[in-house]
């Protein structure tokens, strides 16, 4: 008798019970996936964070004192930055470098742009020099142990002949300036 009712209220009011099920299943799923996803998670999500705070105290000593490093560093690095005046300076030098590798300055654009919110003026500069492949590699290598502080933007090779040694180089840097430095 009892089966007859269900079956009755099944057939009856079937889209009720379609959603009950459906409402259920989204509670089942939503219950596994919070034990099984969520909380094994958020515990390891708590002990790195109790471990980076843990470190950030104990591994050097206060906040104070990381605070007092981190701008003593700044410092040490706005002091690599050459000022503003020091440009031809620091030109002269890429030019004195290409020199000692046996490489032909051919031109050299630059063009300054302040960055925002910084004592800082960036120049796009863009070198092209030509000689040999091998006073190539030494020009690059000797420029990146260069102490003032730019981004390589791009490099591009060109060969004019297949039979010939001579390749010409442009190089697109970033050069980093103080604006009212010393």
């Amino acid at each position: 008798m009892m089966k007859h009712v269900l079956l009755e209220l099944l057939r009856t009011r079937r889209s009720v019970f379609i959603v009950l099920l459906a409402l259920l299943l989204i509670l089942v799923g939503l219950l596994l996936f919070g034990q099984l996803y969520q909380q094994p998670r958020l515990a390891l999500l708590q002990k790195q964070w109790s471990e980076k705070r843990a470190l950030l105290a104990g591994g050097q000593g206060d906040v104070s004192a990381a605070y007092r490093q981190g701008a003593a560093d700044l410092e040490a690095f706005y002091a690599r930055i050459p000022a503003k005046l020091q440009f031809t300076r620091v030109l002269a030098d890429f030019y004195e470098v290409a020199s000692n590798n046996s490489l032909k300055v051919i031109g050299i654009n630059y063009k300054p742009e302040p960055v925002k919110g910084e004592n800082l003026l960036v120049y796009g500069v863009t070198l092209q020099v030509a000689g040999k492949y091998a006073g190539i590699k030494s020009f690059l290598a000797d420029i990146q142990c260069r102490p003032e502080f730019f981004v390589v933007d791009g490099i591009s090779l060109s060969s004019g002949s297949s039979t010939e040694e001579m390749v010409g180089l442009k190089l697109q840097l970033s050069l980093y300036l103080q604006k009212d430095g010393k």
